[in-house]
């Protein structure tokens, strides 16, 4: 039998190579075309303003207790101050490192960050300027929370720690140990007497502000858990995370609820509205294949996809989702008295949707 000859060979070869660029391709379609996450139109919220002045990814959106000012603040440093009645600036504050978190103090007078650096910072807004800074986290700080009271600050990121601070006094209360890797979200229950925290160990723990004892620890999501929030009444835990999933748990009992199933995008944030009957959460804008060719080619040669959703709380249904931002949503959250929205994004964006059917 006569061995194939060189030409053959490659001939052979290019058809293989052909065949393989072309499913390639017919799967980037799919992922982008074809695949795409499912739209509602409802007509709930409508479009408001999309803010730029940011120059790179953002982390972390917040109004401030009485509503009139917006605060974003990502990787550019600098955090931005907004009107989100007009969009229009407000100023910045300094910040000397990426902006990873923030919070507002319930008097509206202090805003507090977190960074890269590891520091937390708490500024003077009227004045602009840092009045504390409190420092005992090793690594990056990715979360802040804030008592209703104001008194008790907390605080987790990179050392795994969960940190409890004394605003007043600026000093640190206490450190709790028991998440196995980052923790990425805190969030204090509205009666402060307990502090949630979630992990990239895919975990979510209760813990007693008071003795700093571990309550309970409420395992169900696959992956990361990166996103946390607290219903109003404190009755129900709403976490999102890396495998895709939305779930409601009950406060008391640790019992799962529901699961609300995305897309296929890995769910960052999530907030309830200040009357608890809904909860908006925001993802990443694209499956893996979107991902990557965004990444390649660029935010604006790529379809906008689904980064913001709204659903209702007692049924688990989706009742709308936005589609206007060009990259993924780190963060999102409601503004006080339930008028908007607002979300952060890594297109250097902060959207604002106003809420016109309640």
């Amino acid at each position: 039998m006569k061995k194939p000859t060189t030409h053959k060979r490659r001939k052979t070869l290019l058809k293989a190579l052909l065949v393989a660029v072309l499913l390639v391709a017919a799967y980037f379609v799919y992922e982008l075309f074809i695949h795409t996450s499912p739209k509602v139109e409802s007509g709930l919220a409508v479009p408001h303003k999309m803010l730029t002045g940011h120059t790179h990814q953002l982390w972390a959106v917040r109004f401030s207790p009485d509503g009139s000012v917006l605060a974003s603040g990502g990787a550019d440093t600098d955090v931005h101050l907004w009107q989100p009645q007009t969009g229009a600036p407000a100023g910045t504050l300094p910040q000397l490192s990426g902006t990873t978190a923030l919070e507002w103090s319930p008097d509206g007078k202090s805003l507090i960050t977190a960074s890269y650096d590891g520091v937390i910072r708490v500024w003077d807004v009227a004045a602009r300027r840092v009045v504390q800074e409190l420092k005992g986290h090793a690594g990056t700080v990715w979360t802040l929370a804030i008592s209703a009271d104001g008194r008790t600050l907390a605080s987790g990121g990179e050392d795994k720690t969960l940190k409890l601070w004394d605003l007043a006094k600026a000093t640190l209360l206490k450190t709790l140990s028991g998440h196995s890797m980052n923790i990425w979200k805190v969030r204090f229950t509205p009666g402060g007497q307990h502090v949630v925290s979630s992990s990239f160990d895919n975990s979510i723990k209760i813990w007693t502000v008071a003795e700093g004892t571990l309550v309970r620890t409420l395992e169900g999501h696959k992956q990361a858990v990166v996103g946390l929030d607290i219903s109003p009444d404190g009755r129900t835990i709403a976490s999102a995370s890396d495998d895709k999933t939305l779930k409601l748990w009950d406060f008391e009992s640790g019992k799962l609820i529901r699961t609300l199933e995305g897309w296929k995008e890995h769910v960052y944030a999530v907030a309830f509205s200040p009357d608890g009957k809904r909860i908006v959460s925001s993802n990443r804008d694209n499956g893996a294949g979107g991902e990557l060719l965004q990444n390649f080619f660029g935010k604006s040669s790529t379809p906008k996809g689904v980064t913001v959703r709204l659903w209702d709380v007692a049924t688990g249904k989706l009742l709308q989702t936005f589609s206007d931002h060009r990259d993924d949503v780190m963060d999102v959250t409601f503004s006080p008295d339930g008028q908007y929205i607002a979300s952060a994004s890594t297109d250097h964006t902060v959207g604002l949707w106003k809420v016109v059917k309640q």
